[in-house]
């Protein structure tokens, strides 16, 4: 059965489908121009976001997970002489090979600190990973520091030679300082030192025994030895041979008695071919005995000197032992010196131990002393004249003779003319 289409019924509804066509087209126009503008402002942000990335300096790269290059800005393209046109969007086996070399391996070329050297430049490499609708992205940017690592080396450089040119300085001053040191040392030793024989001199032997002379522990005597060596017959050396012999000899002297007394005894000259022994902590006489006869026995002996010559010589010696400690330095010295001139009395070559009778001859020696200090002061000399006769009495001269009364007291000539003579 043939259907009968109404007209009326037909074009009715074909208003409908105009009606519904027009609406849906304005929203389809809608649609499109929210589209279009959107799009305008993207491409609008797109130009701007390249603009910036473009005027950068720093070298900007970015890729994807897949590794494709989806960022690649101006100073990317001038370093690598590339547009970025050819490279964006390709994968990593597809670039260029100095390209894909520093994409793949960049990593490998850090040099220390974050920074990388690449076409004889140096950059400062900084990474950095970001999402995108769950997509990662990972930067990579090289920033320029040639000009910083150039400076950093001109300074290191500049440093090195100030700290080289300081060094140097440095050392020429301690070199100096040391230098004056050795000078300043040398002036002091000649203060304390013998320049003949090398053993301490007069002045460093007064400090050895000031310093033995604190060490008294309340005790009555102290616990040291005093050896007081005169060589005999010196100035016949001298006067037969001349100084420079006698110099030897006493270098020689000065070597044997080193050799005759322990390693830390003290051994000095005082003047001339005067010298002392210090030894301390020795208690018993026959020690010091023994002492005494190794340096008698080591002198005694023939002296070499220059030309071969044998020079024979003895000594006297005089030994104060355990000295009491109300003595001083001075009387101590002079106590040695006097048992030394016994041993000269009694015929020279041996030793002496100053005893009590020394001491009272001591005594009564230091007191004319003192006396003759004021003896002229006082006028308490004065000249007696003997006559001086030939052989038939008659007188034909006399002797002017000096003579010293002192508090209504003649003191006798055998006395303090010895000592006038000592003193000069």
């Amino acid at each position: 059965m043939q259907h009968k289409i109404n007209e009326s019924e037909y074009i009715a509804e074909i208003e409908v489908w105009k009606r519904a066509s027009k609406i849906h087209a304005k929203k389809a126009i809608e649609q499109y121009e929210i589209v279009v503008d959107n799009l305008e402002k993207f491409q609008h942000e797109k130009q701007i976001n390249e603009s910036i990335l473009n005027s950068l300096h720093e070298i900007v790269i970015a890729y994807t997970s897949e590794k494709k290059i989806s960022i690649f800005n101006k100073s990317a393209s001038d370093f690598f002489d590339l547009s970025a046109s050819e490279i964006i969007g390709k994968c990593f086996k597809d670039l260029p090979q100095d390209l894909s070399l520093f994409i793949n391996s960049y990593k490998d070329m850090i040099v220390g600190d974050g920074m990388i050297c690449l076409h004889e430049k140096f950059f400062k490499l900084h990474e950095e990973e970001i999402y995108i609708n769950d997509e990662a992205f990972y930067i990579v940017s090289l920033d320029d520091i040639s000009n910083l690592v150039k400076l950093q080396t001109l300074l290191k450089r500049e440093k090195d030679s100030l700290e080289e040119k300081v060094f140097l300085r440095t050392k020429e001053l301690h070199d100096e300082i040391q230098r004056k040191k050795a000078v300043q040392q040398k002036l002091e030793s000649m203060v304390y030192i013998d320049y003949l024989t090398g053993l301490p001199n007069r002045k460093q032997f007064h400090q050895k025994l000031e310093l033995l002379m604190q060490d008294t522990s309340n005790k009555s005597n102290y616990d040291f030895t005093l050896f007081f060596i005169d060589l005999d017959g010196f100035k016949s050396i001298n006067d037969t041979l001349g100084h420079n012999a006698g110099d030897e000899v006493l270098v020689e002297i000065s070597k044997i008695l080193l050799k005759s007394v322990r390693k830390h005894d003290f051994v000095a000259r005082l003047a001339g071919d005067e010298f002392i022994v210090l030894v301390d902590k020795i208690f018993l006489k026959k020690d010091i005995e023994q002492i005494g006869n190794n340096i008698l026995s080591a002198i005694n002996k023939p002296i070499k000197i220059a030309r071969g010559q044998r020079v024979s010589i003895s000594c006297s010696i005089g030994i104060l032992m355990n000295p009491s400690t109300e003595f001083d330095k001075n009387i101590i010295l002079s106590l040695s010196d006097q048992a030394m001139y016994r041993v000269k009395v009694n015929g020279k070559r041996g030793y002496c131990f100053f005893d009590q009778s020394m001491f009272e001859e001591f005594t009564q020696k230091n007191n004319l002393m003192k006396k003759l200090d004021n003896a002229l002061k006082n006028n308490e000399f004065y000249i007696e004249y003997q006559p001086i006769c030939n052989q038939e009495g008659i007188v034909v001269s006399c002797e002017a003779l000096a003579r010293w009364e002192h508090q209504n007291q003649k003191i006798s000539p055998s006395y303090f003319i010895p000592i006038l003579e000592e003193k000069g």
